[in-house]
C-alpha cells in the first residue's frame, strides 16, 4: 500500500512550521517509508538515523525485500514465518536524527512537533495498513502507541494493548478494523549498540513464527 499520497502534505505542512520556529532538525527535512506491503510483518520503529554527511532535504524512500543492513534482521524474522512472508517498516516520527536522547529532550521542547507526527500521520497510516503482525522494535515508539499508559499518564495514540495468556502476545481492544486480531510484539532494537543480544532476537523469531503458524492452521 502507498502512504506517500496520504501522508506527504501534512509532513511537508508539519516540517514548514517547524522550521520557521526554529524547531531543532526541522531544517534536515523528514525522511519516510513510501510504502506499505499488505499482509507483511510491519516492524515499527521510532524514527530515521542522520548519518555523517547526509544532505538536508524531506524524501520518501523505498523499501524491497531484499534490503539487507539496517533491514536485514527484519527479513530475516519474516522468513520464520516462511519463505514468502513480506516485510515492512514504518517509523512513528520522519525526524531525521541518531541520537534517540535528541527526540526526548523535543519532546519536553516542542511537544506540538512530535505529537503532529503522531496523529496527522503516524494514526492514519496505522488505521490504514493491513498489517499480518506489528514488531514494535524501539521503546518509544511502544511509549508513543500508549502501551506504556497508566491512568491519565503517556497516553499518546491511546491503543489499549491486551495480553493474550495463550501465545504471549498483545492484540488491540476496539482495534480499527484492519488491525482487528492482529498480533503485536514489543521488542528492543535488533541493531545497533543497544540491539538484543542473539538469545532474545532468536526467543523473538521463535515467538512471532509461532504465532503466525498458528494462525495459519486455525
Amino acid at each position: 500500500m502507498e502512504i506517500k499520497a496520504q501522508i506527504e502534505k501534512p509532513l511537508d505542512q508539519i516540517f514548514l512550521t517547524a522550521k520557521e520556529n526554529g524547531v531543532p532538525f526541522a531544517d534536515r527535512g523528514y525522511a519516510m517509508v513510501e510504502s506499505i506491503p499488505d499482509d507483511c510483518i510491519l516492524f515499527v520503529g521510532l524514527n530515521p538515523s542522520y548519518p555523517d554527511g547526509s544532505k538536508e532535504g524531506s524524501h520518501f524512500y523505498s523499501l524491497n525485500q531484499d534490503h539487507g543492513g539496517y533491514f536485514a534482521k527484519f527479513k530475516d524474522i519474516a522468513k520464520t514465518c516462511g519463505e514468502d512472508t513480506k516485510w515492512g517498516h514504518f517509523d512513528l516520527l520522519a525526524v531525521r536524527e541518531t541520537k534517540q536522547e535528541q527526540i526526548g529532550k523535543l519532546e519536553q521542547s516542542n511537544l506540538d512537533f512530535i505529537w503532529d507526527q503522531l496523529d496527522k500521520v503516524a494514526r492514519p497510516v496505522l488505521a490504514s495498513i493491513k498489517p499480518k503482525a506489528v514488531v514494535v522494535v524501539n521503546t518509544m515508539a511502544r511509549k508513543y502507541l500508549g502501551k506504556d499508559k497508566v491512568q491519565s499518564q503517556n497516553i499518546w495514540l491511546g491503543f489499549n494493548f491486551e495480553f493474550n495468556e495463550s501465545n504471549g502476545a498483545y492484540y488491540i481492544k476496539d482495534a480499527p478494523k484492519n488491525l482487528d486480531n492482529v498480533p503485536f510484539f514489543f521488542s528492543g532494537m535488533l541493531t545497533g549498540q543497544r540491539a538484543l543480544d542473539l538469545g532474545s532476537l532468536e526467543r523473538l523469531k521463535w515467538h512471532v513464527g509461532k504465532v503466525l503458524n498458528e494462525k495459519k492452521r486455525n
